[in-house]
């Protein structure tokens, strides 16, 4: 009913006051005993709740009253004044009403007749009569397919009534070429909502902008006016239009609702959040602390106001209503990846946003110089690090997990007089995973300031630049040559076993390169002696003996004298080594300790076994304790001891000296780079006692896998201090 009054409205003529038809110049006329009326102006319809219309004709009497048993209405129903069945009557009216699905379509009549109640005592038959009227048809407006509709859909408004040749107006304009300065109001039966109309009415934006829709939202007030050169109709109706304008977004429960910056090249709109810093920290993910979980709240605008929408509409697709405003909606994310926010109308009209959380990460490309990723350990430095000669190029790829399709992102240097990535100051990033080349410009100087970062970067659809907070820094460093690396095989008889059998000069030069290119230096040529002969195993215990005690290195003096051992940095490989503490006093058979000339190290390796003297005199001991110089047995000696004797233990894999020491191992080449890498001229590099993949760890793990170099401070083995072990190369 109520989709059926917003379709017509009539207007009524009044008669009698607001329910009669004024009868103007018309009469009774009288011919014998019969009185007749006849109407010449029309009767108008009068508009029903229902949508249906009803047309009144009344008349008061003629010479007599109306006899009101009498008489009949055609078509329609008559009825006397004051409801009057019988007897006289001072008025008369006939009614006809039409349902909304019967209305005539064009004009019709209505008759009424009846009797006359004469004086009383008049002679003759009883007078009678007759009254006509033309019932002027009704106008209205139809719309096609319905006067609600989703914008887009064309609306077809028609007069319906004969004659509908109409003059229009839409929102109080009238209906006409308004680009045309002469043009004339178009009549017409029938008017379109179309993109002819928009442009002719001067509604269509310029630009028009992308997924515009013709008709475009709103509530649009039609009135049409027949061109009938009398008793002209009018009629209106209200074309409502639904429109998804667009959304809008919130990032908490609080705040305002902003516009989206982005949008694809289907006009679709995005929204980017860094996953790092949002939902989680490099930091937090590593040590598999729980991601955060944030809430979008989303808002649609719509043309006309929600509360004119249908009760169903619109709904929602990956976000959830929970109030009664169905304008607004929420999601709740807490990782990586990309998510379609969709308001819809009805299946085939809908508008929708995509949210993406962007993990970016930085990966090995496996022909880079130095790269030092984040590790969990680590107290306060989550940092990607990469190196390079300052003068070459390094790799790196770049991951971006998701990567949104049809937006544009960049890798960008934050200084370009310093490197460039690839032969400019950026790169665009063109899928998820992209190499990225950075080209060293050889800036002054050995070492460069590690503040210069790569950062991904959008460029939004408003010319705003978004920075990701996820960088990489790069340290450009003029590279470190060590000319010549010379590593002497050496035995103390030639009937003894000969040492690094499978170690080769090219073999140990890869394996420390593969190293050490990550701190940008290089080993230019690396020398492998053949198998020497040095007789430096004064005591014949059959290994080269290091003196932790202060005092001369007999052994190594023997060694480091041989006019065979040259060079720098050099390295003697040896098959056994022991560190070794000369005595001070006398021991007894029964003692359970002994002073020793000093005690560098080996409080830090009680309980364990040592050897005490050579030869018929050694016997083995387990140290348990250290006071100063005094060492304690954990049993009583079983011999004698005469001062100067040596407590040595076996468990040595090198000694930082002049030329180093290493021991014969399955780990030689890593001892000896090891070693080489604590020289001042080389690396200048310390122990460090955190990591097991690290080159310069105090001990050889057992676990195998890569050995590297990191820029990242190490903590160190012998001091609470940290090491930046890449800047510690000298150059």
């Amino acid at each position: 009913m109520y989709h059926q009054l917003l379709k017509r409205t009539f207007f009524l003529m009044t008669l009698c006051g607001s329910v009669m038809l004024s009868a103007g110049d018309d009469a009774w006329s009288k011919s014998g005993s019969h009185y007749s009326y006849t109407r010449t102006g029309k009767i108008a319809p009068e508009s029903l709740p229902d949508g249906g219309i009803k047309y009144t004709f009344s008349l008061g009497c003629p010479e007599y009253p109306f006899d009101a048993g009498t008489g009949s209405c055609t078509p329609g129903d008559l009825e006397y004044s004051g409801g009057a069945t019988s007897g006289s009557a001072s008025g008369v009216t006939g009614t006809v009403e039409y349902g909304k699905d019967e209305l005539p379509t064009s004009d019709t009549s209505m008759s009424m007749s009846g009797k006359l109640i004469p004086p009383e005592g008049a002679e003759g038959s009883q007078p009678t009569w007759s009254a006509s009227a033309t019932l002027q048809s009704p106008f209205w407006l139809e719309a096609s397919p319905s006067d609600i509709v989703k914008a887009g859909t064309a609306v077809t408004v028609t007069a319906k009534g004969d004659p509908t040749e109409s003059t229009w107006t839409i929102n109080s304009t009238d209906w006409k070429d308004h680009s045309q300065s002469n043009s004339e109001k178009y009549k017409t039966s029938s008017i379109v909502f179309n993109r002819d109309m928009w442009d002719k009415m001067k509604w269509t934006p310029n630009p028009i902008p992308k997924n515009y829709l013709f008709p475009s939202g709103g509530n649009y007030s039609v009135s049409a006016t027949t061109t009938e050169e009398q008793d002209q109709r009018s009629a209106s109706i209200s074309i409502k239009v639904l429109e998804l304008v667009k959304l809008q977004y919130r990032i908490g429960s609080s705040g305002s609702f902003q516009d989206f910056e982005d949008y694809n090249d289907d006009g679709i709109p995005e929204l980017i959040i860094p996953y790092y810093n949002t939902i989680t920290t490099v930091e937090d993910e590593l040590k598999g602390v729980s991601k955060k979980e944030i809430e979008i709240f989303f808002r649609v605008n719509l043309q006309p106001d929600i509360s004119e929408w249908p009760n169903d509409k619109p709904t929602w697709e990956g976000a959830t209503v929970s109030s009664a405003d169905r304008t607004i909606a929420s999601k709740k994310f807490n990782n990586k990846g990309t998510t379609t926010i969709k308001v819809k109308y009805d299946a085939s009209y809908a508008i929708s946003a995509d949210v993406h959380i962007v993990k970016v990460h930085y990966t090995k490309d496996g022909t880079e110089y130095g790269f030092d990723a984040p590790y969990s350990a680590h107290p306060n430095d989550y940092q990607t690090y990469v190196s390079v000669d300052k003068s070459e190029t390094t790799s790196v790829k770049l991951n971006l997990d998701p990567k949104p399709s049809n937006l544009t992102f960049y890798a960008q240097t934050a200084d370009k007089t310093k490197f460039k990535i690839g032969t400019d100051e950026k790169k665009e990033i063109a899928s998820g995973t992209e190499v990225i080349n950075i080209a060293g410009m050889n800036p002054a100087g050995n070492n460069t300031d590690s503040t210069i970062k790569i950062y991904v970067q959008h460029l939004t659809d408003q010319a705003k630049n978004y920075t990701f907070p996820d960088m990489i820094s790069v340290l450009l460093f003029k590279k470190k040559e060590i000319p010549n690396w010379y590593i002497y095989r050496v035995k103390p008889t030639s009937s003894a076993p000969n040492v690094a059998t499978g170690l080769t000069s090219s073999n140990l030069k890869n394996y420390a390169n593969n190293v050490v290119k990550s701190a940008v230096a290089e080993f230019d040529n690396v020398y492998v002696s053949p198998q020497l002969v040095i007789p430096f195993d004064i005591n014949g215990n059959g290994a080269l003996d290091w003196y932790y005690d202060g005092g001369s290195q007999p052994e190594h003096s023997i060694i480091a004298s041989s006019p065979n051992i040259t060079g720098d940095p050099k390295l003697v490989i040896v098959s056994a080594v022991n560190f070794a503490w000369r005595t001070t006093a006398d021991a007894a058979i029964g003692d359970t300790s002994v002073t020793l000339q000093g005690n560098y190290y080996i409080s830090s390796w009680i309980n364990r076994s040592y050897t005490f003297g050579v030869g018929a005199n050694a016997e083995n001991v387990t140290i348990t304790g250290v006071s100063g110089n005094v060492i304690t047995f954990g049993a009583p000696l079983t011999k004698n001891h005469p001062s100067g004797e040596t407590v040595f233990a076996s468990f040595a894999g090198g000694v930082s000296a002049d030329p180093q020491i290493v021991l014969d191992s399955s780990n030689a080449d890593r001892t000896s780079l090891h070693e080489t890498l604590h020289r001042g001229n080389v690396g200048n590099l310390l122990d460090i006692s955190d990591r097991v993949e690290n080159i310069m760890l105090y001990y050889i793990p057992s676990a195998g896998g890569d050995v590297i170099l990191r820029h990242r401070s190490q903590k160190l083995h012998y001091s609470n201090s940290r090491e930046n072990q890449w800047s510690k190369f000298p150059r």
